[in-house]
């Protein structure tokens, strides 16, 4: 466990990497450029502030919430975010994720993504995540299985990337302990 005073770190537990250093969530503004980066904290400072309850309204898009891990030098390894969070009926939720290119393949963004859902579906009780990836991104494919997700279809023009309209195959992950008992 990391000995620190700043109510924003968790466990190291979380990542079984010495490298890693915290893992924190935080909510995170909107850049009304649409740079992601600009979103992204890069350090422990006081922008990784802690998870807010009231964040996720009854009915309503709530703001999105991030989750990093940090390493020792405070700098980025992965990060995944929960977008679109809507409650109500509908009660679900879109997953982003990044890595650090030097960390791919260290399971460091698969316990990144795993514990945002175990949170997601366990503090806010959310009944289902989303994530969606491009056809060619092997290793999205495999992160999102690792994770449980399931394809549920495939999107053509879904997504404007770099001037280019691209497709992605849809998957999403149900909360196992919020299924309808007649299933």
């Amino acid at each position: 466990m990391l000995s620190v005073s700043s109510p924003i770190l968790l466990s190291l537990n979380l990542v079984t990497s010495r490298r890693c250093a915290a893992i924190a969530w935080s909510i995170v503004p909107i850049s009304r450029h649409g740079n992601r980066r600009e979103m992204l904290p890069t350090t422990t400072q006081p922008a990784c502030a802690p998870w807010s309850t009231h964040a996720i309204g009854s009915t309503s898009t709530g703001p999105p919430k991030h989750l990093c891990a940090l390493d020792t030098r405070g700098e980025m390894m992965a990060e995944c975010n929960f977008t679109n969070i809507v409650k109500g009926p509908f009660q679900a939720c879109n997953l982003g994720y990044s890595v650090a290119k030097t960390r791919e393949g260290h399971g460091i963004m698969t316990a990144v993504v795993k514990k945002g859902i175990e949170i997601m579906f366990k503090e806010y009780g959310l009944h289902r995540i989303m994530a969606n990836y491009m056809p060619g991104n092997a290793r999205s494919a495999r992160l999102l299985e690792r994770c449980g997700f399931v394809r549920e279809g495939y999107a053509k023009a879904y997504l404007k990337i770099a001037g280019r309209w691209e497709d992605h195959v849809l998957t999403s992950l149900v909360n196992r302990n919020d299924v309808d008992p007649r299933e």
